[in-house]
This record gives C-alpha cells, sequence and structure tokens, in this order.
C-alpha cells in the first residue's frame, strides 16, 4: 500500500508534468497551430499521456486530484461568432467608398469607428491580464498550495519550486508586457508594481529553505488572486459595453440599405449585407458572453472565501447554497459538454449532502463540486477569450477604413 510520501511524490510529478504542458501550449499558441514544428505536438500527446497515467496511478491509490482544463484537448467546438463575414463586410464597404455618397455616410459614423478600435485594443488588454492570473493559480498558486506543507523536507517540492519561481517570473513580465502595450494609467498598475517583488521573496524562500517566506509568498499571490481577477473583470465589462458595435451595424446598414438602381458593385453591397448579420451575431454573442462572465465571476469569489475556511464557513454555505444554485443552473442550461454535464452532477450531490447535514460528507461534496464549478468558469473564460481574439478580424479592416477617411 502506498505511503503519503509516495502519494505526494506523485503529486509532485503530476505538477511537473503539467508545468511542462503549459510551457508546450504556450509555444503553440504564440506560432499558431498551423505552424508549431512537429516537436511541440509531440511534446503536447507526450504530457498529456504522462498526466493522464500519473492520475490513474493516484486514483487506484485512492489518492484525489483534480482534472484540470488543459489535461486533455478542448471537446468544446470552436465559437462561431461570425467575425471573418464581419470583417469582409467592412472590406466591401470601403471598397464603395469610391462612390460619394457612400463615402458621405460612412463619414458620419467616423468617431465610432475609432473608438471600435480603441476599445477593441483595451479589451484585449484586459482579457490578457485575466488570463495571465489564470496561469498565476493554476501553474503557481494551486500546486505551491498543496506542496507547501511538506516544505523544505521533500526534495521533488523543493525542485518543483524553481519551476514555479520561473513561471511567476514570466508571469510578472508578462503582466508588464500588457501595462506597457495598453499604455494603463499609473493607478492601474500599481498591483502590478505591488506584486513584482514576490518573485524576489519567493527566491529568498527556497535559498533559505524558509517555510515562513514561503507562506508569506503564498499569501501575496492569494491576495492578488482573490482581489484582481473581480476588479480586472469589471473594467472588461466597461470597455465591451461601451464600444460602439451598434454604431457600425448602423453605417453597414445604411449602406446596404442604399436606393437600387445606383451605379454599386452588387457584390460588394451582397459581403455588405452579410458583414451586417455577422456583426449583430457578435455583439449578441458578446453581450450574452459577457453577462455569463460576470454571473460565474461573482460565483468565484463566493467560493474561494467558503473554501479558504471551509469549517468556519460551512453554515453560511447552507444559507447561500439555495441563492448559489439558482445562478449556476441557467449558466448550463442546453450546454452538453462534459464540464457542464458533471457540474450538474456536482450540484445535484452537494444538494443530497446539504439535505441530510453531514459534515464530512458536505465537505467531500463541496470540494468536488468547487473542482467542477472552477472548471466550468474556466471554459467560459475561454469562450469569451475567443470572441474577444476574434473581434481583432474587424480591427484591421476598421483601421483601413480610418486611413481611407484621413
Amino acid at each position: 500500500m502506498p505511503n503519503p510520501e509516495d502519494i505526494a511524490s506523485q503529486l509532485e510529478l503530476l505538477a511537473a508534468h503539467r508545468f511542462t504542458l503549459a510551457e508546450y501550449l504556450k509555444q503553440q499558441a504564440l506560432l499558431g497551430v498551423a505552424y508549431a514544428p512537429p516537436g511541440i505536438a509531440n511534446g503536447i500527446r507526450a504530457s498529456r499521456s504522462a498526466i493522464r497515467q500519473t492520475k490513474a496511478t493516484l486514483r487506484e491509490w485512492g489518492a484525489e486530484c483534480e482534472d484540470l482544463p488543459d489535461d486533455e484537448p478542448s471537446s468544446l467546438p470552436t465559437p462561431q461568432f461570425g467575425s471573418e463575414q464581419a470583417g469582409v463586410g467592412l472590406i466591401a464597404m470601403a471598397g464603395l467608398m469610391s462612390a460619394p455618397d457612400i463615402r458621405k455616410i460612412v463619414e458620419g459614423f467616423q468617431d465610432s469607428f475609432g473608438i471600435i478600435c480603441q476599445q477593441i485594443d483595451r479589451l484585449s488588454s484586459y482579457k490578457d491580464l485575466h488570463d495571465l492570473l489564470h496561469d498565476l493559480q493554476f501553474n503557481c498558486y494551486n500546486p505551491m498550495m498543496r506542496g507547501a506543507k511538506d516544505f523544505p523536507n521533500n526534495a521533488l517540492f523543493l525542485e518543483s519550486l524553481e519551476d514555479y519561481a520561473i513561471e511567476l517570473q514570466q508571469i510578472i513580465n508578462s503582466l508588464w508586457e500588457v501595462a506597457e502595450r495598453a499604455a494603463f494609467s499609473t493607478s492601474e498598475r500599481a498591483w502590478i508594481s505591488q506584486f513584482s517583488p514576490t518573485i524576489e521573496l519567493l527566491h529568498s524562500a527556497i535559498d533559505h529553505s524558509n517555510p515562513e517566506m514561503l507562506n508569506r509568498v503564498l499569501i501575496q499571490i492569494g491576495r492578488v488572486l482573490y482581489v484582481h481577477p473581480t476588479r480586472i473583470n469589471e473594467r472588461l465589462k466597461e470597455t465591451a459595453r461601451s464600444m460602439p458595435l451598434p454604431r457600425l451595424i448602423s453605417a453597414m446598414s445604411s449602406v446596404r440599405e442604399y436606393p437600387a438602381g445606383a451605379d454599386l458593385d452588387t457584390e460588394k453591397l451582397r459581403q455588405v449585407g452579410q458583414g451586417v448579420e455577422a456583426l449583430e451575431l457578435l455583439s449578441r454573442n458578446l453581450v450574452q458572453l459577457l453577462d455569463q462572465h460576470d454571473t460565474w465571476q461573482e460565483i468565484e469569489l463566493e467560493l474561494h472565501r467558503i473554501e479558504e475556511d471551509f469549517e468556519r464557513h460551512a453554515q453560511e454555505l447552507e444559507w447561500l447554497w439555495p441563492d448559489l444554485k439558482s445562478r449556476l443552473l441557467p449558466l448550463g442550461a442546453g450546454q452538453h459538454d462534459r464540464w457542464s454535464q458533471e457540474l450538474q452532477q456536482a450540484c445535484a450531490n452537494l444538494d443530497r449532502t446539504l439535505e441530510i447535514h453531514a459534515p464530512t460528507a458536505v465537505a467531500a461534496s463541496f470540494r468536488r463540486f468547487r473542482r467542477q464549478a472552477g472548471l466550468c468558469f474556466f471554459q467560459a473564460d475561454k469562450r469569451l477569450k475567443e470572441l474577444c481574439r476574434k473581434l481583432r478580424d474587424i480591427d484591421g479592416p476598421l483601421n483601413s477604413i480610418m486611413g481611407l477617411l484621413g
């Protein structure tokens, strides 16, 4: 029968495989799937195979280990937001601007076009920040929390801690890159300045094998994860909701509805019409995903607080559960992916254990539910990230139109 040290070693091995997988996935994202060399794809497959094998070993031993979103290839279909067709429609509209009347129509919306371009850039920056904080949680904070109780006596964790320090440094560097690219104000980047010295504290904890220093590192990371995803989410929502996409739709609709018989390229007019439909779809999806992301962020905050001191908040969970459930269930309505289905099962299981008032069973059910809710939030986050990326499809054509307007 495996002893606690064997289980701890396997957990550290799992964390190491996940770190390797994260590095390969980052390289693939930077290069693009089509241009990434075969070694990256092979490395991703090998890492996922090792992760599956390690998790199987742990579960055979009766040890708990969570499933993280990147452990397996995404089973979700690529969201269809119509952004490519919207871009084609904008290019077609630019091609019609040689006609004075069309140019005059487009000029009436020039200010809105400029605002949309600025907002797309800012939206992407906020989403990049949010994604980096996800990396901070999954690739640093969670595995460090698991291994901290054995520090500095576990040699394997000490080795892994060096990898977590590299990951933390990369995340801090990336936070600064995003802040500088987006020209954030001093107040918006103040938290990054305060957080940056954490890497030096982590190096000191490693060099001196000091558990107290490591605990301070975890407190500082935990504070960032508790406070800033919500703040960034608020700015992201404000930016997205202030984006005047309806004005862009109106501009394209006015061009599409230009009186019949005018000497205009009918194929370009058809493309403009399709672009209007695509933009309307894009706008609806943006509103829907923002609302879902907003709800998930609120739920995540409450679950995080309960999880930090479950014994203290167990009674509060029972009181809050009807409200949490009423907000959660609509998020999975009509969803057939495995993440949503497993969340429904975890909700039902927590329901049952709360009804029978069995503290040990409630704690176990809550842990399972908490993990699954986190995974579903991650999936919602990925869909919103994909939409933000898709908005880039209209950024280039819009800038081209701005150039034509002078």
